[in-house]
């Protein structure tokens, strides 16, 4: 019986998902690039998923680099080979407006001995693809708004870098919202001791009768 269940339940651990919201009033009006670059980084690929994508900005042009489907503000997958397709970029022109807002997914492949993790970086850049539109607290030094880790863990390690101009500009991510809420590992665990146990306790009594 447990056996029927185990694969169920970590299949529903495994569900995850960010919220990422920016406030992009210090870029209000201005046009350049959104860019999402994915990198191995050397082990096991993963993928990232952006959907729910919403802003009172301008969509342009897009220019994907490798493992890249799907077009914005529709669901966009960005995935990664380490050997063939270690950078992978979904770049598109935009005009900024006042808030940008998307779900983020992403796969939980940890990296291996020796190897980083995947690394999903998000960039404002201007219409040359290089320039940063911002200044941030990157340390290193490329101006990222915001890299998620792909450690492992169910959302990866999400980071929000500080924006020191213009002013007005900053992201945040939190947990996703969900129909049903997703059980964390200790109340998966605690729930596959639950039915472990009475599991056993069914089949001793059967054997008493």
């Amino acid at each position: 019986m447990l056996r029927y269940i185990l694969p169920f339940l970590f299949a529903a651990a495994s569900m995850s998902g960010s919220v990422v919201t920016i406030d992009t009033t210090g870029l209000n009006g201005a046009a350049g690039d959104l860019v999402f670059d994915f990198i191995s980084g050397g082990g096991p690929a993963n993928t990232v998923t952006i959907s729910g994508f919403a802003s009172d900005g301008t969509l342009g042009a897009v220019s994907p680099t490798g493992l890249v489907s799907g077009t914005l503000p529709g669901t966009v997958t960005i995935s990664d080979d380490p050997v063939t397709f270690a950078f992978n970029e979904y770049l598109t022109g935009f005009t900024f407006g006042s808030a940008i807002s998307f779900n983020l997914g992403v796969t939980q492949n940890a990296p291996g001995v020796g190897f980083s993790p995947d690394e999903l970086s998000v960039f404002f850049l201007a219409g040359d693809g290089v320039t940063s539109l911002i200044a941030t607290s990157d340390p290193t030094a490329a101006d990222s708004l915001m890299v998620v880790d792909l450690d492992g863990s169910s959302d990866g390690a999400a980071t929000a870098f500080s924006v020191s101009d213009p002013s007005g500009v900053n992201a945040t991510i939190g947990p996703g919202a969900a129909s049903v809420p997703e059980p964390g590992n200790g109340a998966v665990l605690g729930l596959v001791v639950l039915v472990w146990s009475g599991t056993q306790r069914y089949r001793r009594s059967r054997s008493r009768v």
